[in-house]
């Protein structure tokens, strides 16, 4: 999954209490090494769980051909985007390899659903996770792709048995292609079998910030 935001956005805050992806607190090492929390506070979002009543804000950006163009799925009407829903909502665990875990994007002044962003868990052989996202047009350009994804991916790093963090991405979507790249992604090439998407890669960074988790 893509998005068009490419503003660089603040990313240090204070570790908090975490809410794992088992529904409960943050519980000793050596339980699954994929345990992910499902509330992550960034300066202006919080990326939460989906819940059933997001139908009516994800419909903004879910039906509007200009934030799909580059998505993996097709424009959606308000039935498509409840049935999508009621799969994101359980889609909280990661818990085996092709395993999604989806996050809406809450900004916190308005309170509304203005994107979600993604996690798969690609290959745990080789510590390799995939990173997705979307967001609605009227956020565009304002930092909150990159102040998001990045929160993901710190705990990402922080938590996870990771070695490389993959992203695919049209060819022809360059501002998602200027997002990752300024969150330290290099272009390899495109993704096996595809002409028009070009894969991205994150290789495990060195010691860096910490962001805030509940």
């Amino acid at each position: 999954m893509t998005n068009h935001d490419e503003t660089a956005a603040a990313r240090t805050t204070p570790p908090a209490e975490t809410t794992r992806s088992d529904g409960g607190p943050d519980h000793p090492r050596g339980e699954s090494p994929w345990a992910f929390p499902l509330r992550i506070r960034t300066r202006r979002t919080l990326l939460r769980r989906h819940d059933l009543g997001d139908a009516a804000d994800l419909l903004r950006f879910h039906s509007d051909p200009e934030v799909t163009r580059y998505l993996p799925w097709p424009v959606r009407d308000l039935q498509a985007v409840q049935e999508t829903l009621a799969t994101k909502v359980d889609q909280t665990a990661l818990d085996r390899d092709g395993a999604w875990l989806s996050l809406a994007v809450e900004e916190l002044d308005s309170g509304r659903v203005i994107g979600e962003v993604l996690l798969c868990r690609s290959d745990s052989a080789h510590g390799v996770a995939e990173v997705g996202y979307a967001f609605a047009r009227d956020r565009h350009r304002r930092g909150y792709g990159t102040e998001a994804v990045a929160a993901l991916l710190d705990v990402a790093w922080a938590q996870l048995p990771l070695q490389s963090v993959v992203a695919h991405i049209d060819v022809d979507n360059a501002a998602s292609r200027h997002m990752v790249t300024k969150l330290g992604f290099r272009e390899a090439g495109h993704k096996d079998g595809s002409d028009v998407l070009l894969r991205y890669v994150q290789d495990r960074p060195g010691p860096s910030r910490t962001t805030e988790l509940g």
